[in-house]
């Protein structure tokens, strides 16, 4: 029996490993991107997203009374702690790249897949999904809380289309702390491909030491700040470190608008 339960552990692990491994080559197949089609589609994805066009950025397309929680923390931010904080809450949490809501997830992480979903976030008469992101849409509607990649670099059309959800953003004590540790997500090529050069270097060859990406972390978090200030919109921002750390379980019960419970007490 022990035997049995051995080897049954090593097929599982093998098996583990057998899927990240598929998963770096996804992803390296999904970073092969033309540079002219690059810059056409990078030049979409942010728009909205700068100091100098959050406060005039439009989306005239269908909205949604849908009231789901998007966590707009990047990579490395505490996303997941707060997925488990939310589930301990009662509430399903899903990652649409971690295959939370079935196959074809990889489309998180390409640029493609974001400009698809800002054309039409809301399906509706006039707004065809494209089917490449109806896992989207379908993370949206099945699931209380969705993070990591799309969502995080959505957030201009995300604030406007879906005008009574809630937005969290995770984040590292600083924007350099956050460059340290992406920088080895990056380097492993698990970073998406050509996504984070778009946007925080808005050059396909860019690299987290380049100081465009500082100035741009500092940037994406103005703007979500600003943005759900300018559309009222409740948006909790949860410190991993620092001087305003403040991740406790009591205030993300109240913003969610949970019952803490005895077995939701400490912060994971």
């Amino acid at each position: 029996a022990r035997r049995a339960e051995h080897e049954k552990m090593k097929a599982q692990r093998e098996a583990e490993a057998a899927e990240r491994l598929a998963g770096k080559e996804r992803l390296k197949a999904a970073g092969k991107i033309d540079p002219k089609h690059f810059v056409e589609v990078c030049q979409q994805v942010v728009q909205g997203s700068r100091t100098h066009d959050f406060d005039s950025f439009e989306y005239n397309g269908p909205v949604s009374d849908r009231e789901v929680v998007f966590n707009l923390g990047a990579y490395k931010t505490g996303s997941t702690s707060f997925d488990a904080a939310a589930t301990q809450l009662g509430m399903r949490a899903c990652k649409t790249g971690w295959g939370d809501v079935g196959p074809g997830g990889d489309i998180s992480f390409q640029l493609d897949g974001l400009k698809w979903f800002n054309d039409c976030p809301v399906k509706s008469d006039s707004c065809q999904v494209n089917a490449a992101v109806e896992i989207f849409q379908r993370a949206i509607a099945n699931c209380d809380v969705v993070g990591d990649a799309p969502w995080p670099y959505l957030y201009p059309t995300l604030m406007r289309a879906f005008p009574k959800a809630k937005f969290v953003y995770t984040r590292q004590k600083s924007c350099s702390d956050w460059i340290y540790h992406v920088t080895g997500l990056y380097e492993a090529g698990l970073s998406g491909g050509p996504l984070l050069p778009c946007w925080y270097g808005d050059d396909l060859y860019s690299k987290p030491h380049d100081s465009s990406w500082l100035d741009r972390c500092v940037e994406t978090e103005r703007t979500i700040v600003l943005t759900a200030q300018k559309l009222n919109l409740p948006l909790l921002v949860l410190h991993a470190g620092g001087e305003h750390a403040n991740l406790n379980m009591t205030l993300v019960a109240e913003f969610l608008g949970k019952e803490l419970g005895p077995k939701a007490k400490n912060y994971p």
